[in-house]
């Protein structure tokens, strides 16, 4: 097809989505705890304030790629996972939990289960990449889908996050994040859009499933036209990356204001 490149390159940009970002809107801490109130026990709450201590201290001072403080990720998967419905103590405090093993130096498994309890330990560990145990990618997310389905409520919601901010902060960038986009895109429809299924016939989760199956893939659609666009119209897609990094910019800097 000689006219295929020039046809795309007349495409207009892509669409963002608009798919759980509503449910992931940032909350300060007075704002994160209001949320909490209504949904879990006294007991339960303390748990999950001191699993936001903990995990706020293990990430100080690390950022994301895209300039946001690293903390305020697990924060919006335990706001999201809330937000959906999903009132499981255990749940929330792997969700503030789930990257503190692989990036930090603050906690072992065996203080989760000590300070928060087998379960959540089992979650934390369910969904965390730990080099000492050598998984392969397809090995781990095998032993992901073989965790039960708090585990994959923990996961499907970091992806949804991951994909929703890949966006690069500069134009040096925008090669590293096309490429991480092509790999996240590929993960997700191979590895964990199974687990939003999988959720999907959970008895009692079959909605929150359907709605990770249907955003993931909006999200991945859309990731992939960028990638589309960036190979065969690169001054077009130039202009919507430079868009793309001043609305991610804002979000970053409302961040920053909790």
């Amino acid at each position: 097809m000689p006219h295929a490149t020039a046809a795309i390159s007349l495409l207009p940009p892509p669409v963002q989505p608009t798919a759980g970002l509503e449910l992931m809107q940032a909350l300060d801490k007075a704002g994160f705890e209001q949320l909490i109130h209504p949904h879990f026990l006294p007991s339960e709450r303390r748990l999950i304030m001191r699993a936001y201590r903990f995990a706020k201290h293990g990430h100080r001072e690390v950022m994301r790629e895209d300039g946001s403080r690293y903390f305020e990720h697990p924060k919006i998967l335990a706001i999201l996972l809330i937000r959906l419905g999903v009132y499981d103590v255990h749940v929330i405090i792997a969700a503030l939990f789930h990257d503190i093993l692989e990036d930090t130096y603050l906690l072992e498994l065996e203080d989760i289960e000590d300070i928060f309890g087998p379960l959540a330990s089992h979650v934390v560990h369910m969904v965390s990449k730990l080099k000492k145990e050598g998984l392969t990618i397809d090995q781990y997310f095998a032993r992901l889908l073989g965790g039960g389905w708090r585990s994959w409520l923990v996961k499907c919601a970091d992806r949804l996050h991951n994909l929703s901010t890949l966006v690069a902060g500069s134009p040096e960038r925008a090669e590293h994040f096309r490429n991480k986009k092509i790999r996240q895109v590929a993960e997700t429809r191979d590895k964990v859009i199974p687990l939003a299924l999988a959720l999907s016939e959970e008895p009692g989760f079959e909605e929150i499933g359907r709605f990770f199956l249907a955003a993931l893939t909006e999200w991945c659609n859309f990731r992939e036209a960028e990638t589309l666009l960036a190979r065969n119209s690169p001054d077009l897609f130039r202009r919507f990356a430079s868009s793309a990094a001043t609305w991610a910019r804002g979000v970053v800097k409302r961040l920053r204001d909790f």
